[in-house]
């Protein structure tokens, strides 16, 4: 009996492995770009928010919280929308409870302006788009 050589075939996890980690890098190189809200934690608070040149937009949210994937789609384009103008950065609350502590975060979403380290505005819940879009302009405005 002879036993003839097969081509190698890798095994169907290495391709998925393989598809994951390009997906990974992909998302990574999407999300770099200043369109997307950059998620920040303690350890990157004080470098990406406390010492920022322009104003930051702090949403402070957690997964399980239905007000906060409401506004999600609107932080989400705000990033886009006041890119180089405002960072958009992302809080998530119950991966970062010394932040929450900190700003006494008693509520979610809570959207927090910072300019030069100092809070300049704050919300509390979820506001319709063109109000929140008014609102973050007037902050906008005021600081220049």
């Amino acid at each position: 009996m002879s036993v003839k050589p097969s081509i190698f075939k890798p095994p169907l996890v290495f391709l998925l492995v393989g598809a994951v980690v390009f997906m990974g890098l992909a998302l990574y190189i999407a999300l770099k770009d200043g369109d997307h809200p950059m998620a920040v934690t303690e350890g990157t608070f004080e470098q990406e928010v406390l010492r920022s040149e322009l104003p930051v937009l702090v949403d402070f949210w957690a997964v399980w919280c239905g007000p906060c994937r409401m506004v999600a789609p609107t932080v989400e384009k705000f990033a886009g929308e006041f890119k180089g103008k405002v960072k958009v950065v992302k809080v998530d609350v119950d991966q970062n409870p010394g932040l929450s502590r900190a700003y006494r975060i008693n509520g979610i979403p809570t959207l927090l302006v910072f300019h030069k380290g100092t809070i300049v505005k704050s919300w509390t819940g979820a506001l319709p788009e063109e109000a929140f879009r008014k609102e973050l302009q007037i902050v906008y405005d005021s600081l220049l």
